[in-house]
């Protein structure tokens, strides 16, 4: 037999008949529902300290405004260059979406406001494509935290302000994004979740910032310049051509603004009976914050509305602007089709002019010193 040479039988005999068996042994419990309740909640404990370990990894904030760098908005990194590390003041800030980006020359801003003054005034042009208040609320924050010789914020009004910025998950202080409006927010989880990420990203990218495109340091070569001027044309990074002196056709005009204002106008827009203090909740809420912060600043705001091509669409809620600043509608150009690049901007020309306009309205806001925050 096998066993006798040594070898083990690859068969063993069976226990010897009459024998006792051996007991069951259970290698798993069934899943009762106390148990899928028990292994959840520990699931759920285990991923939500993990996100906060995530959320206390420490990062550069300089890399924040770095993350969309391919993307229509790679000017934010200059944004934050022009505030952080240029050394020349900012007196008046403009803020706000692409209609004052492609609307206010701060070149002709500041040289009509210095020379109305008797006095240097320092324009700096931060707004940034794309609607969203907590964006600019994001801006102003760094930006009123940062100069204290900011005297005026000028920020721009649109038709329907309902939205997140996309640009807000990045570069949005964790506890502002966490206390956000929830209701009719369609970004709001997104961002939430999105809060682990970013810290877990950040810290890789602070740490080695080469192996992701970027720069953990200023790099005087790459900054635009403190007269950056985008009313004058720039490329994207795709390379569209964007602002300059190009325009259309009256009739391609109307339809592009016909197309934009489709766009404003909310999908959870289910009837004129929703108030206004829910559908545009992200309007209300961060225009509130950034009137306190203004205020705590001892900065003033005016607001500005540039229409679209025809103004045929007006601003719902223009009552909720004036507790905190004036507001201006630049109508006068509305229906000049050789003013505007597209429906929704206006060109070099049109910049021009509505700068103009801009600087005899701010001037006398600026016409005496900050206030004394002492006072």
């Amino acid at each position: 037999m096998a066993s006798a040479i040594g070898i083990e039988d690859p068969f063993p005999p069976g226990p010897p008949r009459g024998a006792p068996a051996p007991p069951h042994v259970h290698f798993d419990q069934p899943l009762t529902n106390g148990r899928v309740a028990w292994l959840s909640l520990w699931l759920l404990l285990g991923f939500a300290l993990t996100c906060a370990a995530v959320m206390l990894l420490p990062s550069a904030r300089y890399v924040r405004y770095q993350q969309e760098a391919d993307t229509i908005q790679f000017h934010a990194r200059w944004v934050y260059e022009r505030i952080h590390f240029d050394p020349t003041p900012i007196d008046v800030a403009v803020i706000g979406t692409s209609r004052l980006e492609a609307g206010v020359s701060p070149v002709a801003l500041q040289q009509d406001l210095s020379t109305k003054l008797g006095r240097p005034i320092h324009v700096a042009n931060l707004a940034l494509l794309q609607s969203g208040r907590n964006l600019h609320y994001a801006i102003a924050k760094d930006l009123l935290t940062t100069r204290p010789e900011v005297k005026l914020i000028v920020l721009s009004v649109e038709e329907a302000e309902t939205g997140s910025h996309p640009l807000f998950k990045y570069v949005g202080d964790d506890a502002d994004i966490i206390r956000s409006p929830i209701f009719l927010n369609l970004n709001y989880f997104e961002d939430l979740f999105y809060l682990p990420i970013r810290h877990l990203t950040y810290f890789a990218e602070t740490l080695a910032p080469g192996a992701f495109g970027i720069d953990a340091h200023f790099q005087p070569s790459q900054y635009l310049g403190t007269g950056l001027d985008r009313t004058l044309g720039y490329r994207q990074p795709d390379g569209t051509a964007v602002n300059g002196m190009r325009t259309e056709p009256a009739e391609a005009l109307s339809n592009q603004a016909e197309i934009v204002n489709r766009n404003h106008i909310s999908t959870l827009r289910l009837a004129s009976h929703i108030p206004d203090r829910f559908e545009y909740a992200i309007e209300y809420t961060f225009v509130d914050d950034i009137a306190k912060l203004a205020a705590a600043h001892h900065v003033k705001l005016v607001f500005v509305h540039i229409p679209m091509y025809g103004n045929k669409y007006p601003v719902p809620h223009m009552g909720l602007y004036k507790p905190f600043g004036p507001f201006f509608e630049e109508s006068q150009i509305a229906d000049e089709q050789p003013m505007y690049f597209d429906g929704a901007h206006l060109n070099r020309a049109g910049a021009l002019v509505t700068t103009r306009w801009l600087a005899d309205i701010l001037a006398p806001y600026l016409s005496a010193p900050k206030a004394d925050k002492r006072s």
